[in-house]
């Protein structure tokens, strides 16, 4: 993955010492303050303004917006990186609709969706599994198409910022 797609991590590390005491030796106090940048500096990276007028636009032209070019780990300069969640099923116990993608932020909000006829939908998952660049997360429908006549179900990922 390109550069870009990472979101840069700051640590500044404080240590403070007292003066000598014969009984205790040295006081000292050390902190680590970790701070991970978040979409406002992605925005400013990559498009020159921190505002969300960038979210819905498609700076690749490759079909993925912006927000879930962050979302997903892509490069939204690239038109080769497009991510894009991907649908399959699973036959453990019946037939059921899997939905795999990179839940790559921790300042977002990934919410599996699903419908029986594509106008209504129902959240089905929120913030499923861990967030990572290189591991994607697999969520498992519970309706078995087997069991569902006409066995039709449709599922979606839903990203919004927190």
């Amino acid at each position: 993955m390109s550069s870009l797609a990472t979101v840069p991590e700051y640590s500044i590390r404080l240590a403070n010492t007292n003066r000598w005491e014969p009984s205790t030796g040295y006081n000292s106090l050390q902190a680590t303050l970790t701070v991970t940048a978040g979409i406002a500096d992605w925005r400013q990276t990559n498009f020159g303004t921190t505002t969300s007028t960038c979210n819905a636009a498609d700076s690749a032209g490759d079909g993925v917006n912006n927000l879930l070019e962050y979302a997903l780990g892509g490069n939204p300069t690239s038109s080769a990186s497009a991510p894009a969640p991907t649908v399959g099923t699973s036959s453990s116990g019946g037939t059921f609709l899997t939905l795999t993608f990179l839940r790559a932020r921790s300042d977002l909000t990934y919410v599996a969706q699903g419908s029986n006829d594509l106008v209504t939908w129902t959240d089905i998952a929120n913030n499923t599994g861990t967030v990572s660049l290189v591991t994607p997360v697999t969520y498992t429908d519970s309706v078995n198409l087997t069991t569902v006549n006409p066995p039709r179900r449709f599922l979606r990922l839903r990203v919004t910022t927190q």
